[in-house]
C-alpha cells in the first residue's frame, strides 16, 4: 500500500468521503423526522385527521402565538374549519400563500417552531359565581328556579337599602309580588321600571346585600338601621304592593277601606264605607274623595301613590271603632237653598260637590229622613231635593210613599164631595137628595179608589 505525504492511503480517501456524505444526509433526515415525526412528508387540509393533524395543530398554535395572530386552537387531531382558519392566520403572518392547506412550504414554517418552547395555554377564565352566572340571563314574571331565588334575595336587599320594609318570599317563583318589588327597586334607582330583570337591573342588584324572606342576611352584616332582622311584613306592606280597583275583593280591600275611612275622618267627612272587603261603587267614590282631598289623581284606583297617602291615616272600621280620629258629628244642612244652592253646586268642582252630598246625607240621617242622594260628585235634581229636605225638614220630597198616598186620597175625596154637593143643590129636590146620596156614596168611593 502506497502512502501519501501525510501517510494516508489513496484507497481510503474515497470511502471516508462517502461515509461522511451519507452521515450528513442521514442526520438531516433524522432531524426532519424528529421534528414532525415524518408528518411533513404529507399534505393535510380540512377533513384530515390523526396524530399528524394534532402535531400540525400544536405547531400552528406556536406560530400564531409567536406572530400574535389570534387565539390558540384545540390539538384534537381533527382538521376542521377552526384549524383551517388558524393555519391561514399562520400563513398570512409568515408571508406565504394563505390557503389553509398544510403542504411543504407551510411545513417548513411549522418546522421552525418544532424546537420552540410550547405556546403557553391561555389563562383559564375565572370561575363565575352563581350570582354572576344568573346575571347573564333575563327574568320576568312566570320564571322559576334557583336564579329567581338569588334575584329575590337581591331585591330584598335593594328594598332594605331604600328604606322599604317590604320583603318578598325567596321561593324561586317570579310572581306579581316579585314583579312589584322589582319595579319599586328600579324606580328607587332611577332605571327603567318594567319589572323585568335584565342586564341593567342586574347591575343594580349585584351591588346589594342578599336578604332572604326570613331576613337571614349575608356578609357584610348590615347595620341595625338597614336590614337587620326585620319583622315579617305586615298586611299593610303586603297590600301596598297591589293596585286595587272596583270589583276587587279580599283582605287587602278590607284594609284599604279602613284606611279610606281614616282619610275621610281626617278631612272632616262624616261618611264611612263598609269594611267588607268588597270594592264597590261606594268604596270607589270614597277613594276619589280622599284622592281629591289630597291633591292626587282622582281615578278611584288605589295604586302606589294612593297607598302612600292612605298609609298616613289611621284605620277606621265601618263601625268607627278602630284607633283613628273619631268621626265628626253630623253637620248642619248647607246654608244655601233653592236656585242659589243649585247654581253654586253646578259651578263647584266634583270634589266640593261630593263633600256637600256627603254632608247632606249625614244631615238627612240625623233628622231621621229616609231620603238618600247619590254621592257621585255630580249636582242634579236629586242632590237639590236632598238639600231642600235637609234645610226645610220633612217635605214632600222626603215623605214616605204611604204619607204621600194618604194626602192624595184625602185631596181626591174633598174634590168629589164638593162636586156632589154642588150638583145636588142645583138640580135635585130634598126628598130625592137622600135617595141620591145613598146611590152616589158607593160610586164616589169607587171614583176615589
Amino acid at each position: 500500500m502506497r502512502l501519501n505525504q501525510k501517510g494516508i492511503s489513496h484507497h481510503l480517501i474515497l470511502p471516508v468521503i462517502v461515509v461522511l456524505a451519507v452521515g450528513s444526509i442521514g442526520a438531516y433526515i433524522l432531524n426532519r423526522s424528529g421534528a414532525t415525526g415524518g408528518c411533513s412528508s404529507n399534505t393535510y387540509s380540512q377533513g384530515s385527521s390523526g396524530a399528524c393533524v394534532a402535531e400540525l395543530q400544536r405547531l400552528t398554535n406556536k406560530c400564531v402565538a409567536a406572530k400574535g395572530a389570534g387565539a390558540a386552537i384545540s390539538a384534537d387531531g381533527a382538521f376542521g374549519p377552526i384549524t383551517k382558519s388558524a393555519v391561514i392566520r399562520c400563513q398570512q403572518a409568515s408571508g406565504i400563500g394563505a390557503d389553509g392547506i398544510v403542504g411543504p412550504q407551510t411545513w417548513r414554517v411549522l418546522d421552525s417552531y418544532a424546537s420552540a418552547a410550547p405556546a403557553s395555554a391561555p389563562a383559564a377564565a375565572p370561575a363565575l359565581s352563581a350570582e354572576q352566572t344568573c346575571a347573564k340571563s333575563t327574568f320576568g314574571q312566570g320564571a322559576n328556579g334557583s336564579c329567581v331565588t338569588i334575584l329575590q334575595q337581591k331585591v330584598n336587599g335593594c328594598l332594605a337599602a331604600v328604606g322599604n320594609s317590604t320583603r318578598i318570599a325567596t321561593d324561586g317563583a317570579f310572581g306579581q309580588m316579585t314583579k312589584n318589588a322589582v319595579i319599586a327597586c328600579q324606580q328607587a334607582n332611577g332605571i327603567g321600571a318594567d319589572g323585568i330583570v335584565g342586564p341593567q337591573t342586574w347591575g343594580v342588584l349585584l351591588k346589594k346585600t342578599s336578604v332572604s324572606s326570613t331576613a337571614n342576611v349575608s356578609q357584610p352584616a348590615p347595620t341595625a338601621s338597614s336590614v337587620s332582622a326585620p319583622v315579617a311584613p305586615t298586611a299593610s306592606s303586603s297590600c301596598t304592593n297591589s293596585a286595587l280597583s272596583q270589583g276587587a275583593n279580599g283582605s287587602c280591600v278590607t284594609q284599604m277601606q279602613q284606611k279610606v275611612n281614616g282619610c275621610l275622618a281626617a278631612i272632616g267627612s262624616a261618611t264611612r264605607i263598609a269594611t267588607d272587603g268588597a270594592f264597590g261603587q261606594m268604596t270607589k267614590n270614597a277613594v276619589i274623595a280622599c284622592q281629591q282631598a289630597n291633591g292626587i289623581g282622582a281615578d278611584g284606583i288605589v295604586g302606589p301613590q294612593t297607598w302612600g297617602v292612605l298609609m298616613k291615616y289611621g284605620s277606621v272600621s265601618s263601625a268607627g271603632n278602630a284607633g283613628a280620629p273619631v268621626a265628626p258629628s253630623a253637620p248642619s244642612a248647607p246654608a244655601a237653598t233653592g236656585n242659589s244652592a243649585k247654581s253654586a253646586g253646578a259651578s263647584s268642582s266634583s270634589s266640593s260637590v261630593l263633600a256637600t252630598q256627603q254632608r247632606i246625607n249625614a244631615c238627612l240621617r240625623s233628622k231621621g229622613i229616609s231620603l238618600r242622594i247619590a254621592e257621585d260628585g255630580v249636582w242634579g235634581p236629586q242632590s237639590q231635593a236632598g238639600q231642600n229636605a235637609c234645610n226645610q225638614g220633612l217635605t214632600t220630597a222626603a215623605k214616605t210613599s204611604s204619607q204621600q198616598r194618604a194626602e192624595v186620597t184625602a185631596e181626591k175625596k174633598a174634590i168629589v164631595a164638593e162636586k156632589k154637593q154642588s150638583f145636588v143643590q142645583k138640580y135635585i129636590s130634598q126628598p130625592a137628595k137622600k135617595v141620591l146620596e145613598k146611590v152616589t156614596g158607593p160610586i164616589s168611593a169607587w171614583i176615589i179608589d
